[in-house]
């Protein structure tokens, strides 16, 4: 995987879709250029489960905390499991969703407090701004505590030149050029979109692999296979 900068993947989408690189041509197509890259790279985020983005990250919940915000290296949409602490300082899971019948046990509003936490859920602040979403435990710890959360990292913002991608700037780049060579009609719309579906698979194959398992020479885990004439002399009839 090839990771290009804003402005690496901008030069090579004009050469890809054949623009011109000089600066003073086509001046006012950079920026519509910029979000193309920006909402293609989204696209495909948003479409697998990229293995290099599982990652984990922890956070510090203090006595007394209802609502936390985020960390930076995920948004609600990337979690896909959380755990806490307990009192053996041993991490579990931690289930998801806060009901009206959990706070007739422990109620947050009266700021009833207790340890460990038991669950958590996304929180939306009532000012309508969505862009700083927290999330909310319970119930309330009355001890400093962690939760962990693992999953698909967030995206990395390409929302300057020498910002990197969070994907291979390449496929990205590729799909972008067949993009804005189907709207010119160009002919060669399909070759880029099949070189862009090329790179993609290949991508994932490789991805795959480095998930699987591999075979334990020593014994235990993945069975070995034993080889004739190799590991092994087959017995003569």
């Amino acid at each position: 995987m090839r990771f290009q900068t804003l402005q690496e993947m901008l030069s090579d989408l004009r050469a890809e879709a054949g623009i011109s690189q000089n600066v003073a041509h086509g001046v006012t197509a950079v920026e519509p250029h910029k979000a193309l890259l920006r909402r293609v790279q989204e696209e495909l985020y948003l479409a697998y489960d990229w293995p290099h983005l599982q990652t984990s990250t922890i956070v510090s919940v203090s006595a007394g905390t209802r609502f936390k915000a985020y960390p930076d290296t995920f948004t609600f949409d990337g979690i896909e499991r959380a755990y806490t602490k307990d009192a053996s300082d041993k991490w579990r899971p931690l289930g998801y969703g806060i009901t009206t019948e959990d706070f007739n046990v422990y109620d947050s509003d009266a700021d009833e407090r207790t340890f460990p936490i038991r669950s958590w859920q996304n929180y939306m602040q009532d000012t309508g701004d969505t862009s700083n979403n927290m999330f909310e435990v319970w119930p309330i710890p009355d001890t400093n505590t962690s939760i962990k959360f693992e999953g698909k990292r967030s995206i990395f913002p390409l929302d300057a030149d020498d910002k990197t991608s969070t994907l291979d700037g390449p496929v990205i780049v590729l799909f972008a050029a067949a993009e804005l060579l189907a709207r010119q009609k160009g002919d060669d719309a399909g070759l880029k979109l099949q070189k862009g579906q090329d790179r993609l698979r290949l991508l994932k194959i490789r991805q795959r692999g480095k998930n699987a398992r591999p075979a334990n020479l020593a014994g235990g885990g993945a069975r070995r296979v034993l080889r004739p004439g190799l590991d092994y002399m087959p017995r003569r009839s």
